[in-house]
This record gives C-alpha cells, structure tokens and sequence, in this order.
C-alpha cells in the first residue's frame, strides 16, 4: 500500500475466497470443476472462451464485494482484526 500512497493511486481489496478464477466474466456462471491446470476458461453457460488469467483479472475489475482503499485515511487490519 505505500506504492499506492506515494503513487497517489487507488487500491481495492478483494476477499481472498472470491472466485475470480472459476466465475465466468461474462456471464458470472460459476465452473466448480476448473482446476489450476486448465489455462482456458470455457463457459459452459454462455459458451465465452477466455484465458484464465484475463477472465479472472475482468472478474476482479467486476467485482461487486469490493472494499475500496484510498490513500486518504487507509487502514490496515492485521491477524487479529486490529
């Protein structure tokens, strides 16, 4: 976050648990078998066929559980929620 400070730029913390890399970008459908070495994510609900990594990155750019980190007044919760 110090980069972000200085760099005068937004960062946004996502759940670590979001399933960026099993939900399909277009359409949100979620592929519970999709393993780590499946590098093409294939929906099988819309039928969109993306890079993993990509799908995954425009999935974060969507997501609606976003908790927002300025550099204004950013906090830091540690281990213990302090």
């Amino acid at each position: 976050l110090y980069k972000a400070e200085f760099f005068a730029t937004k960062v946004d913390v996502i759940d670590q648990l979001y399933p960026s890399s099993k939900s399909c970008s277009n359409c949100g459908a979620i592929k519970a078998d999709l393993t780590l070495s499946d590098r093409i994510f294939r929906c099988n609900e819309c039928g969109l066929t993306i890079d993993r990594d990509l799908n995954a990155s425009v999935r974060l750019e969507k997501a609606p559980d976003k908790v927002v980190v300025d550099r204004v007044g950013y906090t830091r919760i540690n281990a213990c929620g302090q």
